[in-house]
């Protein structure tokens, strides 16, 4: 199935309000802290699999997908069995591995990959 971008935005008015995960701070909303929740609502609304940012928060919290406001990354692919994460980079102290991004979107793999700082 060819990748095809769906675009949302984490501040959309539909859900930026929304409660992150559980989150426990007043400002653990999907529109201040939601961009990794965001990315992949569209990677997989890109792959045919319509999720929205409140639609997959909220498939998420039934399984206990979070850990307080933080994306527990095995939860996806139990939703999307069909999804793989291929690797986390975890990114708390350096910057995000660009060249290594752009190299593997130049090679054709738009796999999931977590590139963010984790909870």
């Amino acid at each position: 199935m060819p990748f095809n971008l769906v675009y949302y935005s984490q501040n959309d008015p539909k859900w930026k309000a929304d409660k992150l995960g559980f989150g426990s701070q007043d400002s653990d909303t999907i529109g201040y802290i939601g961009c990794a929740l965001t990315s992949v609502a569209m990677t997989l609304s890109g792959h045919g699999y319509t999720e929205t940012p409140k639609s997959l928060n909220q498939k998420l919290q039934g399984i206990q997908g979070f850990a307080g406001s933080g994306i527990r990354w095995n939860a996806v692919t139990q939703l999307y069995p069909q999804m793989r994460l291929n690797s986390i980079i975890k990114c708390n102290d350096t910057p995000a591995p660009l060249a290594q991004i752009d190299a593997a979107l130049a090679a054709g793999r738009n796999q999931v990959h977590a590139v963010a700082p984790l909870a």
